[in-house]
This record gives structure tokens, C-alpha cells and sequence, in this order.
């Protein structure tokens, strides 16, 4: 089973919310449940009666806005857990809440239903607080690494050497707190030639990327022995 939701801040209510994300995902676990449901494998494995135990003492609900966050929250996770196949989840622009608060709501659920054992997300979201909190540990993949990566591979053309060397400077560059703009700046300026990099690396001893001439005979011994 797949689940998706996008959320988008100057969305409607359904679509900026922690609410609407829960119903959202709700409803196409429904849907799909009771389409797949006609499988007699599917309802065989689906253990019904444990399901609805588990909102025995809910009471009946007559309009939408009757549900609350935890009800939702419950349902959700608890057809999650009891359904007998794997179960894929996207949720794309995290950061598009329309209350910060709910942040910290939305990234303790992720976290909550990612423990399910047959249940995998993949999520998106710019830099928050809360989720980088949450998820730290996590897998993670940033566009700027990719887009830093990519460049860096091009522009190396396959020497290996090469790259081991500019990323020495790359790596300092990112601990002396140059953003991603910047660090693409300092790429552009690296010869490609192994050779013409070297030469202006020592022509720029005075100052520039490199202004350190033990450093800078470092890299030399080793273009040197890798001759």
C-alpha cells in the first residue's frame, strides 16, 4: 500500500495542516483497505476484530470536526500496524505547517510510525528545529550535498587524485562556514589538467585558496607519488 499527502501552506486547511495530513492518510488507508480487502488473502491476514478493539470505547462520531488530532492520530497508526502488508508513505514539504507547533507533532508521528516494522517513509522538508531534532540519526540526503557532489565528479573527469585534493580545500572551506553558492565559486576556479592545477596552486602561494607553502608542498609530494 501506498500513501502520499503534499502539504502546502497557502493551501486550503486540508492542506496546510496536521489535521488534514492525518485525514488525508487516514482515507487512502481506508480506501486501499477496503479495495485490497477483496482479496481473500488480504482480509484473511487483516485482523479485523483486534482493529476495532482498539476503538471499542471511541465513541460514534457524526461530523468531521468531532474528530481530534489524537483520535486521528490513533487511527491512523493502529491501521498501520495492523495491516498485513508492506506500506510505503510520502509526505512531501514538511515545513509547510501552518503552525510551527504542530512541528513538533508531525515529526514525533514520522518517528512513532517509522518504528512499524513494515511500514518505510520518505519525507521532505527544508531545515526545521524539530525535524533535524527528531531525525537526527536518520538517513538523510540534502539537494546541496547532490548538486556539490555532482559538480565535484564532473569537473574530475575520472581522476581520483584530483578529487581527493580540491575536496581537502572543499572540506575546509565548509568548517570555515562558506555556504553552498560559495563552495561552486571555489570549484569553478580549480583547473581541470592535474598538471595546470598544481602550477596554479604554487603561483598562488602568496594568497587565494591555497596561501600555505607547507600545504601547498604536501600536495605536491603527492601528485608526486602517484606518478
Amino acid at each position: 500500500m501506498i500513501l502520499q499527502h503534499y502539504l502546502w501552506k497557502d493551501g486550503t486547511e486540508m492542506q496546510n495542516s496536521f489535521s488534514g495530513l492525518l485525514r488525508s492518510l487516514a482515507y487512502q488507508a481506508l480506501s486501499q483497505s477496503a479495495e485490497e480487502a477483496t482479496t481473500d488473502a488480504i482480509l484473511a491476514a487483516f485482523d479485523t476484530n483486534a482493529f476495532l478493539a482498539a476503538f471499542a470505547n471511541t465513541p460514534r462520531r457524526k461530523y468531521d470536526y468531532e474528530w481530534s488530532i489524537e483520535d486521528l492520530e490513533r487511527l491512523l497508526v493502529t491501521l498501520l500496524k495492523h495491516y498485513p502488508q508492506p506500506v510505503c508513505i510520502f509526505i512531501d514539504g514538511l515545513d509547510e505547517l501552518h503552525k510551527y507547533d504542530d512541528s513538533w507533532k508531525l515529526a514525533r508521528l514520522i518517528k512513532d510510525v517509522s518504528e512499524i516494522e513494515h511500514v518505510k517513509l520518505c519525507v521532505s522538508s527544508r531545515a526545521e528545529t524539530a525535524f533535524e531534532s527528531t531525525f537526527r540519526g536518520f538517513p538523510t540526503l540534502r539537494v546541496q550535498d547532490v548538486t556539490l557532489i555532482d559538480a565535484v565528479l564532473e569537473k574530475a573527469e575520472g581522476i581520483f587524485q584530483w578529487v581527493v585534493v580540491v575536496m581537502k580545500d572543499i572540506n575546509a572551506g565548509i568548517r570555515n562556514g562558506i555556504g553552498l553558492n560559495g563552495l561552486l565559486s571555489l570549484l569553478e576556479k580549480y583547473p581541470r589538467d592535474f598538471d595546470d592545477y598544481y602550477l596554479d596552486m604554487w603561483e598562488r602561494l602568496s594568497g587565494g585558496l591555497i596561501n600555505d607553502k607547507q600545504k601547498a608542498a604536501k600536495y605536491l609530494q603527492q601528485a608526486i607519488l602517484s606518478q
